[in-house]
Order: structure tokens, then C-alpha cells, then sequence
């Protein structure tokens, strides 16, 4: 699908729109209105309605890197409305003992 589209010798189309908004604690905090408008365009091969996975991902790197940076926003999601994302955030919290 990507044969003849990119090289790492260009640099990546728009990257500095939305850099920013791909650290871990970006994704985690990030609104459907700013996925869908700014990050799926970009990765058009991503469902619109994945926001619940791209967040679950920034746990678990949130958590795995054992950074305490992170563990007020960890702790923050501990009961989050959506069940998918709120049962990472809790294993987080058991892991790092938050």
C-alpha cells in the first residue's frame, strides 16, 4: 500500500502540525473532535472510532516506562468513563502500586 509513497530521505508530509500530539500523554488526554479531525487524516487506515485504543496504548507506555512523570495521569484514569481505557489505567495503578 505504501510501496513508491514515502522515503526517509523526505520529510514526512505535515509532521509538524501534529508531532506534538502523538506523546503518550498528548493521546491520553486528546478529544474525539481533535482525532478525527487531525490525527486520522494522517492515519487514514485507523478507524475514526479506535480514540478508546490509541489511549489504552498511551497507558500501557505510560506505564511501562515506569516514569513517575506519568503517574498523576495514570491515576487520572482510574475511573474513566470508558470501561476499555478505565481497566488500563487500574492495572497500571496495581503495577506501579499508585
Amino acid at each position: 500500500m505504501n510501496k513508491d509513497k514515502y522515503t526517509e530521505t523526505e520529510e514526512y508530509p505535515l509532521l509538524d502540525l501534529f508531532a506534538e500530539r502523538l506523546k503518550p500523554e498528548h493521546i491520553l488526554e486528546m478529544d474525539e473532535h481533535t482525532f478525527v479531525n487531525i490525527i486520522n487524516p494522517r492515519f487514514f487506515y485507523i478507524d475514526k472510532e479506535s480514540l478508546w485504543l490509541w489511549k489504552c496504548n498511551a497507558l500501557r507506555v505510560m506505564i511501562n516506562s515506569g516514569e513517575s512523570k506519568y503517574h498523576p495521569l495514570i491515576k487520572k484514569y482510574h475511573d474513566y468513563a470508558d470501561t476499555r481505557v478505565k481497566e488500563i489505567a487500574q492495572w497500571g495503578c496495581r503495577k506501579l502500586g499508585l
